[in-house]
């Protein structure tokens, strides 16, 4: 029923108008294979309008195609979507019951039948589209009603009328436009040359479905074969997929293990500041039991300067320097001796520069300042001693 109703609309259409509506949804199509084609016109945005009634049944068949119609109801759809303040008392009037929407069209100065029948059969609710085909319903039986009239005398036309007039204004105007269609039906016997024309086509037309057939079983031995390859990536899927979660699960535990690994490195490092602080404090008895037993040895009554020597090993040479007593401080435990304050009982901080990172270097500047001599090469630490080499 609703092909009739979509015949009965193309029908309805001005010349114009089914030109523009065709045009319209041509132009929302990108793929040419899928525009509406008349047979005939190569291009309907230039066709002239005394053209039009030549050609007005071809488009209207073409029109009634369901692929077509789809388009069309897709088209207007959106058409109205994007217009919705034009279509708002439409939107309106298509929620009430059939009798009441036909009793707002026909008090509408703006709206007719035929815009409530296209509006509600471009719908997706199938509720909708029935109301549709009622009210299309509704105006066959009016035009029926005036045909028989027609033909029963003038008489009878007029109470018809009176009929339409109470119902819809617009199907006077209808029956006119089923007169003229009429009319050029009995005209188009003057075609026979482009029916020919047509059939011909139809003949083509068969021998590319010839076509198209083998080219859907090929098509389907392609799909067949596309399936298979997909059923063999889904099982590579299910095996990657098996892979993947035994890999994460020994990420897992690698990362498990580098955690425990952290923390015993944490306690190594622990453990070893604890051992260079016990090391620290040998070395300081150490250093004062040497120098306990110097000063118990020599029973010296001058003083000697306390120097610390910054460096891996102590330098050769310094061991007759009765006047000086020296200490060496590896430079890897230099910030521990810092925080310690053990270079506070040092008259003198030697080092050699080369030797010495210059952070380290400045970080001695700054904590002890003048005790602090930093000596390009050994040779300049010992000329300063002076000492002969």
């Amino acid at each position: 029923m609703e092909k009739e109703v979509w015949k009965w609309l193309f029908s309805d259409f001005p010349d114009k108008s089914l030109i523009l509506l065709i045009c319209g949804v041509n132009e929302t199509v990108n793929n040419s294979r899928m525009k509406i084609a008349i047979k005939g016109v190569s291009d309907l945005s230039k066709i002239k309008a005394e053209q039009i009634n030549l050609f007005r049944n071809r488009i209207e068949v073409e029109l009634n195609k369901p692929k077509n119609i789809s388009k069309v109801k897709f088209f207007l759809r959106k058409y109205a979507e994007h217009n919705k303040k034009k279509y708002k008392e439409l939107e309106e009037i298509s929620q009430k019951e059939t009798d009441v929407m036909l009793e707002e069209i026909q008090a509408s100065d703006s709206l007719n039948v035929h815009d409530l029948i296209i509006h509600l059969m471009i719908q997706t609710d199938s509720l909708l589209i029935k109301k549709g085909v009622e009210v299309f319903g509704f105006v066959q039986d009016s035009n029926s009603a005036v045909k028989e009239a027609y033909t029963n005398g003038e008489t009878k036309i007029e109470k018809k009328e009176d009929v339409l007039e109470d119902s819809n204004p617009i199907q006077e105007k209808r029956y006119e436009s089923q007169i003229e269609i009429e009319r050029l039906m009995a005209e188009n016997q003057k075609f026979k040359s482009e029916i020919n024309k047509l059939i011909e086509d139809k003949k083509e037309a068969i021998k590319e479905s010839k076509e198209l057939k083998k080219i859907i079983i090929k098509t389907e031995s392609e799909k067949n074969e596309a399936n298979k390859n997909l059923q063999k990536l889904e099982r590579e899927l299910h095996t990657r997929k098996w892979e993947i979660g035994t890999r994460d699960r020994k990420n897992q535990e690698l990362q498990d293990m580098l955690a425990k690994l952290e923390e015993a490195k944490i306690e190594l490092r622990n453990e070893n500041s604890n051992l260079t602080q016990r090391v620290l404090h040998l070395e300081e008895e150490i250093n004062a039991i040497e120098i306990k037993r110097l000063k118990e040895k020599d029973n010296l009554s001058i003083p000697r300067r306390i120097v610390t020597i910054i460096d891996r090993n102590m330098p050769d040479g310094l061991d007759g320097l009765e006047n000086f007593e020296f200490h060496l401080i590896n430079p890897n435990q230099l910030e521990e001796v810092i925080r310690t304050d053990k270079l506070n009982k040092s008259d003198e901080i030697w080092y050699i520069k080369f030797r010495l990172p210059g952070t380290k270097q400045s970080l001695l500047n700054d904590k002890y300042g003048n005790k602090v001599t930093g000596f390009k090469t050994i040779i300049e630490l010992k000329d300063y001693c002076n000492i002969i080499y």
